[in-house]
């Protein structure tokens, strides 16, 4: 192997620590008591029932009102997609990590011999 294709792999394992670095984050974030209160219980929950009751409420039945409560769930469910993602990422980065330097100590051996 190339000294092009170690500095390929070098780079792949740079950019899979910054995914895991972003989950990381995520992670303490969640675990934050202020987080969990205004996003986790007060964005994803408390907000979510009230924009579902709110849509069946009488004076929301216009198609303005109703379109406009579907785009604040839908929000809701956008932010809450990108955490989930967040997280799917960094896991998968964790696991190209290990494979990238497995590959770049192969490549190493190889060059020793």
């Amino acid at each position: 192997m190339s000294q092009n294709e170690l500095h390929e792999i070098e780079i792949e394992i740079e950019d899979a620590k910054l995914l895991v670095a972003r989950s990381g984050a995520l992670t303490r974030l969640q675990a934050n008591p202020d987080f969990q209160d205004v996003i986790l219980d007060g964005y994803f929950k408390e907000e979510a029932v009230r924009l579902v009751l709110l849509k069946a409420t009488p004076h929301q039945a216009g198609d303005e009102d109703q379109e406009y409560i579907v785009k604040q769930l839908d929000a809701i469910g956008m932010l809450h997609q990108y955490m989930h993602a967040v997280f799917m990422k960094g896991d998968s980065a964790s696991r190209a990590i290990d494979e990238g330097e497995q590959q770049r100590a192969e490549i190493l051996a190889e060059e020793l011999t």
